[in-house]
């Protein structure tokens, strides 16, 4: 572990740090709206906003962990305020900073960081927006665009904090800085509304219309409109516009994209705000002059909204009814209206690719569905037909036929049972995957189970050079299941021991009881599995192949299907195993009365 370089600017950061008195504060909603809005979009469990102190992160919002102070020698974010970019770390366990730290190699087990940092007046980093989490990924570059932009809402409101500080320490300004505060926490009302909408997946045109409302309640006299780019990206379509006159929306819907299309079209052309302190006068307005004329529109400042690649989304419009040129202050309405406003439609098309996204697996998976049943179905006629015809021909010409011939029909048999039960196999997992497979449950003795299925396969254990030996069963054990799913079960857990045990070894099977729960054990002599094979057991077309042991090829169905088989009957499938020594698999059941 590598602890962060203390900032060169580290007494000058901690003073602002302090001047804002935030440090051990209570929760705040703004806060938490923040940090439950950047864990949605960047797709984590948590997302932070960490308050850097001299030996200490204070976490002002924390959103999916509870705790409100990490130690800074072992914290991601001191290493994060070192410089102004965003830092991320895709995979922790793999950074020489970070691999043997305690978060990483315990709770919270933090595999990827990414931190933007608080940056204040100054260049003084007072800490980061961060988002954790316990998996390795990375963000896409408008994930990263976007967290960085939620980190200058925090700073926001840090320096809203320092607003109210300093207007209790200078009441002497008092009524000017009342202005101010009321117009600051407007603002944030305004931000922490939409972003509860968005958090709350609210349709775009909703969120879109507050955004444009509450902008005509900030300015006095104003009038929004919020365009957006159509399919193609060569018109504007109209998102909001709450109270501009419907024959004005209808009139400039499918607005042209063009340098010197009025101002709307040649700010998403230009990618530049347009401003037209006088339509009757400006040259882009002179094909709509008569038109804005009828809705007592006299000024247009239009400002383009980009997503976080700097790609033009649509435009936010603020029209009024006399000229006026926009100050300062304006600038600043304008600017933070179309950051919100392209938070907004950036997430409803994210959120549009993930439906169309769903959409075409959903109906691929369908056709898969389809492709496999009727497939299942035509190939499981022929092999059973030919399977039949090549058993009964064994029984027929078996005195007739030459040794080399009983062995190619015997290779041909197995080849051809191999094959169905190969469909089979691909068929329940189809069901599985697409939850269609249904089972019907009855009670059942599993001891007189057990035994059948293991002398159905006593032949298949002498091709194989083993004994299946069955160890003292019990009677009567009794337990809920479907006949053929459980042998379906049993028969692959013997097929697996005989393939992968020692020639001349013995396969043991037992079945007992305890506490309620009937235990079906199959107990090999083979190889065993190594401990970094355990995890993927179970998995889709996974396979342990040892090329001394390793005698049959295999789908990598087999454990997958039987797993899902006993959750269906509502019993386990579990296995403990020895490398060199061998590997027991075992089912679980409920007794039943």
């Amino acid at each position: 572990m590598i602890p962060a370089p203390l900032p060169t600017n580290e007494e000058q950061r901690l003073e602002k740090l302090y001047e804002l008195d935030i440090m051990d504060t209570l929760e705040e909603q703004a806060y938490d709206d923040i940090t439950h809005l950047t864990a949605q979009i960047c797709g984590v469990p948590i997302a932070l906003i960490s308050l850097i102190d001299r030996d200490r992160q204070f976490l002002k919002s924390h959103h999916g962990l509870d705790v409100n102070e990490v130690s800074r020698e072992l914290g991601f974010c001191p290493h994060a305020i070192l410089d102004n970019e965003l830092t991320v770390v895709e995979d922790a366990t793999k950074d020489e900073r970070f691999h043997d730290n305690p978060l990483v190699t315990g709770g919270p087990e933090v595999k990827f960081y990414a931190g933007a940092p608080l940056i204040m007046p100054g260049d003084l980093r007072v800490g980061t927006l961060c988002v954790v989490s316990t998996e390795p990924r990375t963000l896409t570059d408008d994930q990263a665009k976007t967290l960085e932009t939620l980190a200058r809402q925090v700073v926001s409101q840090l320096e809203l904090r320092q607003t109210v500080k300093q207007l209790e320490a200078a009441n002497s300004n008092g009524q000017k800085v009342l202005v101010d505060l009321a117009r600051s926490e407007e603002r944030e009302r305004t931000r922490g509304e939409i972003m509860e909408m968005l958090a709350k997946s609210r349709p775009l045109t909703d969120v879109l219309e507050t955004l444009a409302i509450r902008i005509e309640d900030e300015l006095e006299g104003a009038s929004c409109s919020i365009l957006l780019l159509d399919r193609e990206g060569k018109r504007l379509i109209c998102g909001a516009a709450p109270n501009l006159p419907d024959f004005y929306n209808e009139a400039i819907e499918g607005l042209e994209i063009a340098p010197g299309v009025g101002s709307c079209g040649n700010a998403a052309a230009t990618g530049k705000r347009t401003i037209a302190a006088d339509i009757q006068l400006h040259p882009f307005w002179e094909p709509f002059r008569e038109l804005a004329a009828r809705a007592e529109l006299a000024a247009c400042w239009s400002e383009p909204i980009f997503d976080g690649s700097d790609n033009v989304l649509g435009i936010f419009a603020i029209y009024y009814g006399s000229p006026r040129e926009p100050d300062d202050s304006d600038f600043m309405v304008i600017e933070r209206a179309s950051k919100m406003a392209g938070i907004a439609i950036q997430r409803r098309n994210e959120e549009q690719m993930l439906l169309d996204a769903k959409e075409v697996s959903e109906s691929a998976n369908r056709a898969k569905s389809d492709f496999l049943a009727s497939m299942s179905h035509e190939l499981r006629t022929p092999l059973t037909s030919s399977l039949g015809s090549l058993g009964l021909l064994k029984s027929i010409a078996e005195d007739e036929i030459s040794e080399n011939g009983r062995e190619l029909l015997d290779i041909a048999m197995r080849n051809n049972d191999a094959l169905l039960r190969l469909v089979n196999e691909l068929l329940d997992f189809e069901k599985i995957l697409s939850g269609t497979l249904e089972i019907e449950t009855s009670r059942h003795n599993i001891c007189d189970l057990t035994s059948n299925i293991i002398n159905d396969n006593q032949g298949y254990a002498r091709t194989q050079s083993v004994t299946f030996v069955f160890n003292d069963p019990m009677s009567s054990l009794y337990a809920d299941v479907q006949e053929h799913r459980f042998a379906q079960v049993i028969n692959n857990l013997l097929s697996n021991a005989a393939k992968f045990s020692d020639p001349g070894s013995d396969v043991e099977i037992s079945v007992t009881s305890d506490n309620g729960c009937i235990f079906v054990k199959v107990k090999d002599h083979g190889p065993g599995i190594p401990e970094d094979f355990r995890e993927k057991i179970y998995e889709q077309f996974t396979q342990f192949d040892s090329s001394s042991t390793r005698k049959h090829g295999g789908t990598g169905l087999g454990l997958s299907i039987s797993k899902a088989l006993m959750e269906n009957m509502g019993g386990t499938l579990d296995f403990e195993t020895e490398v060199g020594v061998g590997s027991t698999f075992f089912v679980t059941l409920p007794a039943s009365d």
